[in-house]
């Protein structure tokens, strides 16, 4: 879906990279001052040069159960299919709202959790403030024509409101935005074209946001492409808990690179609650580690992990996968090869 010529042009630029780092310096109370954006221990093998491909550092001993990162600015969505909420919902994270709420905004009545939220919401909520968007609800719920794309669809909603609100820079020139990586393998992986998805529902959705794309060619087809590509490749999901379970884009979390042996793990009990993700150590990890979440479910045989993974790279180089390959070569006797590193982990 990436256009091919764009592939460089759109990697993380030194400037998206240098605020990243200033992220993981710990400006409270996004995430602790334990860990550091830098050269990923993935590329140990020295495949590519070591500007390229960039992970998350523990700096500090972390024990098991011990918070790591608590993201707060997130792009939140729900699977709104039998989503009837029993309590009012904060805006930006999706939780329920209990006991306080704030507002980001004077002109509405919309609510927030707290006052973290009302302060990310700010950054979005103007282009979004009394425009009604209850048709794309409408579409998300309907169970006849769900649409493979509808969770990313409905996080575009956020993104181009945040784009509209950060105007004077290109929503992929965006030093936000640009955070979030596309697909760039050399053999991409064919996500099945969606003409309601891709073209009508994105054009209704900046229509309502009073851009005019024949006009303002910022907001191009092939931006919109380029930008449902990066949600594909970056968003995540809480583990399912029912219909309704919140779903987010998340620019601290999207850094974190894939293990299908990870050492962090998202709280279950908070995924029920809001969209915003808390990463938890799995096991106590020693400074100097590489942190790691896993993009699919835990257990799985090799087979079954390759095949899920293929959306991001193809092979895996996590530990497990590695050890895996050597046993099914030594096993078939194959000469065991180094694998050359995904162009979807490179910066």
């Amino acid at each position: 879906m990436e256009y091919l010529v764009l592939t460089r042009m759109y990697r993380r630029k030194e400037e998206v990279i240098a605020e990243v780092q200033l992220d993981f310096g710990g400006v409270p109370p996004i995430l602790p001052r334990r860990c550091l954006f830098s050269p990923s221990q993935m590329n140990a093998d020295n495949l590519v040069p070591s500007n390229l491909i960039y992970g998350v550092t523990a700096t500090t001993s972390i024990a098991r159960g011990e918070l790591v990162i608590s993201d707060h600015f997130v792009f939140a969505g729900r699977d709104v299919q039998d989503f009837r909420p029993k309590n009012k919902i904060c805006n930006h994270c999706l939780g329920d709202i209990k006991t306080w709420t704030a507002r980001c905004c004077p002109d509405c009545m919309t609510m927030h959790c707290s006052k973290i939220c009302a302060k990310w919401a700010s950054t979005y909520h103007s282009a979004l403030c009394r425009v009604d968007f209850s048709w794309l609800d409408d579409w998300a719920r309907n169970k006849t024509s769900h649409d493979p794309y509808t969770n990313q669809v409905v996080l575009l909603v956020r993104l181009l409101a945040y784009a509209v609100d950060n105007i004077g820079t290109a929503p992929l020139d965006n030093l936000y935005l640009s955070r979030f990586t596309a697909g760039y393998r050399a053999n991409p992986t064919t996500f099945p074209l969606s003409f309601i998805a891709m073209i009508v529902q994105p054009t209704r959705i900046l229509d309502s946001l009073g851009i005019d794309i024949f006009k303002d060619h910022r907001y191009d087809t092939w931006v919109i492409q380029v930008l449902l590509d990066r949600i594909i490749m970056n968003y995540g999901c809480h583990a399912r808990v029912g219909e309704g379970s919140p779903f987010f884009l998340g620019g601290i979390y999207s850094m974190f690179n894939h293990s299908c042996e990870p050492n962090l793990f998202n709280d279950p009990e908070h995924a029920t609650r809001q969209a915003m993700p808390k990463l938890f150590a799995r096991r106590d990890i020693q400074a100097g580690e590489e942190l790691t979440v896993s993009y699919i479910a835990l257990g799985l045989p090799y087979e079954q992990r390759s095949q899920s993974l293929i959306t991001w790279f193809d092979p895996c180089l996590c530990t497990l996968c590695k050890e895996d390959r050597r046993f099914i070569d030594a096993k078939a006797g194959r000469k065991v090869m180094p694998a050359a590193l995904p162009d979807s982990l490179k910066v």
